[in-house]
């Protein structure tokens, strides 16, 4: 082979593995409210996570709006979100405090690739702020943590309506 031909190859494959590169980059974003639970049931938040907008959809309640103990959350996740028909749910206030847990059920086959409806309603503890994060995760029963997802949402509390 001569010198030209061997340089085409290099850029062939230089520019084959920057197109992969990009590509893979390009499946995240960076997202403001995502959050990381540790040990002692307290959120810590982090700039970076993966971009799960293919993966589910939360109909209610929306971004940064106004909730209420018992709280209803609704939407559909791919049946690959589930485990077993359910995944667990939890809202932290801006302390990064658990105040409320429960379980999204599928209301339909989640054996499936496809989009599936879920909703749970959740009782919670007052809440110490005005802000806070729901946060729904994909189960995971494998305890890997590469296979760790969520969906994070920004919500609000009224506390003068706090007993």
């Amino acid at each position: 082979m001569n010198k030209q031909t061997i340089t085409a190859i290099v850029v062939v494959i230089v520019v084959f593995i920057g197109g992969i590169l990009m590509a893979r980059n390009g499946s995240t974003r960076v997202v403001e409210n995502t959050a990381a639970v540790t040990g002692d049931n307290t959120v810590n938040t982090t700039p970076i996570a993966p971009d799960v907008s293919n993966l589910i959809y939360l109909a209610d309640p929306s971004a940064d709006a106004m909730v209420f103990s018992p709280l209803e959350v609704f939407g559909e996740a791919r049946g690959t979100w589930y485990f077993e028909g359910s995944f667990p749910v939890h809202l932290y206030d801006a302390n990064g405090v658990l105040i409320g847990k429960g379980v999204a059920e599928a209301a339909g086959d989640w054996m499936t690739e496809e989009f599936v409806p879920f909703s749970v309603t959740m009782d919670f503890a007052a809440p110490q702020t005005e802000t806070g994060t729901l946060v729904l995760f994909k189960d995971n029963p494998s305890g890997d943590p590469a296979n760790d997802l969520k969906l994070v949402t920004p919500v609000k509390f009224d506390l003068a309506s706090v007993e």
